[in-house]
């Protein structure tokens, strides 16, 4: 790892980095909803633990897809009842900020806002996760680092 990676990642897990809503919940012409979510100061994040909690009687994840500043990274996905667990990583580290994952789900009734909270863990827990405007979760699938 070079200086500069060193220094990026220290700098990161100092400051931490902040979840926020990068766009509302937009129908799709398919019927699908889609809502984007993004990160600031993600400067050093390797990889990223999520997950999603929902009600699984209105709601099913159809899928995730990076976007933005995670385009160049990998995501996988499981549902499991009401959570959706989501690993992402990257060969090279996120850098700044912007848009970096889309959610795409169904409703069988309908919700308000974003559907789901969420619980996040970035470099298995090295770099701390702040959130704006997003619903936190409450399910224990992901440890979360709060101050």
């Amino acid at each position: 790892m070079s200086t500069t990676a060193t220094s990026v990642s220290a700098q990161a897990a100092r400051s931490g980095a902040t979840l926020y809503l990068a766009g509302m919940p937009t129908r799709n012409q398919d019927g699908t909803w889609t809502v984007v979510f993004g990160l600031q100061r993600a400067d050093g994040i390797l990889g990223l633990d999520m997950n999603l909690h929902f009600d699984s009687e209105a709601i099913h994840i159809v899928g995730v897809t990076t976007s933005g500043i995670g385009s160049a990274w990998t995501s996988a996905g499981h549902e499991n009842g009401s959570d959706y667990q989501i690993a992402l990583f990257g060969v090279e580290a996120l850098r700044g900020t912007g848009p970096f994952l889309k959610v795409t789900y169904t409703m069988t009734r309908p919700v308000d806002g974003v559907p789901f909270g969420i619980a996040a863990q970035a470099n298995e827990g090295q770099i701390p996760i702040s959130w704006t405007g997003v619903p936190r979760a409450t399910a224990p699938e992901v440890h979360v680092d709060v101050e």
